[in-house]
């Protein structure tokens, strides 16, 4: 996968994120994320919201007592999340490359990415599930939400080859390259990890043709 489709990922990032083309202003934390809180996010944890957006979730976690850093591609993104927190909050935020995360081995407790990592191809999402296993502490847990080979983009999307896509439709995504692995390569992405736990998410509101199928992954260092 060459550069040049890496760096035309970010630039149409941006340009979603400026015309808010995919209402990434929401205020509100997923379901994936109020569940990953409820269930593993204990006591007060350091954690890591990893293609944060605007900051709903980071902010959804702060609010539970926890520090947590974001980090985005996007500095357009970045500049609206800063723009909607609180300074006194837990908080920080930072535009950083998911594939070269700027802190040290071991820092995290949790790590988090809700929907961002599938942007990309199959070397640089192996390269970002190693740099979140790098930056976990012992013990300590990720939550990914990734695209599936069940997926709309696996049957409708341009292949690449080595189950990335390039979108064809006409909406926010146009454009963008995603990662859409069958279960055998994530468990081998992640076969690091001392224990996967591995689910499943699909719905469609468009037709039974158009599913969206997501992997999720909660994987313990």
């Amino acid at each position: 996968m060459n550069a040049v489709v890496e760096i035309k990922n970010t630039d149409i990032w941006e340009k979603i994120h400026a015309e808010n083309a995919w209402d990434s202003e929401s205020d509100f934390p997923s379901a994936n994320a109020q569940a990953f809180a409820r269930h593993h996010l204990k006591g007060r944890m350091k954690v890591l919201d990893l293609g944060c957006g605007h900051g709903a979730s980071a902010r959804y976690f702060a609010s539970k007592g926890h520090y947590v850093a974001g980090i985005d591609a996007s500095a357009t993104a970045i500049r609206a999340a800063i723009e909607k927190t609180i300074v006194s909050s837990h908080i920080d935020f930072s535009v950083g490359n998911f594939n070269e995360l700027p802190c040290g081995e071991g820092v995290y407790d949790a790590v988090f990415s809700d929907g961002a990592l599938y942007y990309s191809s199959a070397k640089y999402f192996r390269l970002a599930v190693d740099e979140i296993h790098r930056v976990l502490k012992p013990g300590g847990v990720a939550r990914i939400y990734t695209k599936s080979n069940r997926d709309k983009w696996a049957d409708l999307g341009r292949p690449l080859g080595e189950d990335t896509y390039i979108v064809d439709a006409d909406h926010y995504e146009n454009g963008l390259m995603v990662y859409c692995p069958p279960l055998h390569k994530v468990k081998e992405i992640f076969s690091k990890f001392s224990d996967v736990k591995i689910g499943i998410e699909e719905f469609n509101y468009m037709g039974i043709l158009k599913v969206n199928s997501f992997w999720v992954i909660t994987a313990t260092k």
